[in-house]
């Protein structure tokens, strides 16, 4: 998507899992959304992820916005 504010929609990552070669890996950049993502990805059968926290930045605003515990998990 071109603009880095828009929202991912559950239509597109649909759209994405459909697209994506098996045992292929998706890479979300995202601190606000991970909770809608890991629940959308759950219900379509992905069963292997990983958060990553980045630098310090994002695990402030993460833990800010409540999507991610200080641990990261």
């Amino acid at each position: 998507m071109s603009n880095h504010h828009a929202e991912i929609t559950s239509t597109s990552l649909d759209e994405i899992l459909r697209v994506l070669r098996p045992h292929g890996v998706l890479v979300l950049a995202d601190i606000a959304n991970i909770r809608e993502y890991r629940t959308h990805l759950t219900s379509q059968g992905v069963t292997d992820m990983r958060t990553v926290l980045g630098g310090a930045e994002a695990v402030i605003m993460g833990a800010v916005s409540g999507e991610l515990s200080p641990a990261g998990t």
